[in-house]
């Protein structure tokens, strides 16, 4: 179970920082770094293809990474996909699906008793 702070005020942004730490287990110390509200379907298969590529070096390989066009497959309405980063230790990251609604504050039921 999380320690993540649920924030006081309607604020999106600390509403997604807050679910993002709900739905991958993490504290306070966790930031988001980058959300997504869509995804490039084949970004993960160029990924893999340019990191075996031997003709390449590392800067070039980002550099023939291109995910300015192509195909959007755009995630259902409520879900991000978030990577976060450890303010601790900034080189630890966590990146997963949230479903935002799920972790967003109720309304408090009104009651009559008396």
């Amino acid at each position: 179970m999380t320690d993540a702070t649920q924030p006081l005020f309607n604020d999106p942004w600390s509403s997604q920082e807050y679910a993002a730490r709900c739905a991958l287990d993490v504290g306070d110390n966790w930031k988001i770094r980058s959300v997504f509200r869509g995804v490039h379907p084949m970004l993960e298969d160029r990924i893999i293809e340019l990191e075996h590529d031997k003709a390449l070096e590392d800067d070039q390989k980002w550099a023939e990474l291109d995910a300015t066009s192509g195909p959007v497959a755009w995630l259902p309405e409520g879900w991000i996909l978030v990577v976060m980063y450890d303010e601790e230790n900034p080189q630890d990251l966590k990146t997963g699906f949230v479903n935002v609604d799920k972790y967003m504050r109720k309304p408090a039921e009104a009651s009559n008793d008396h």
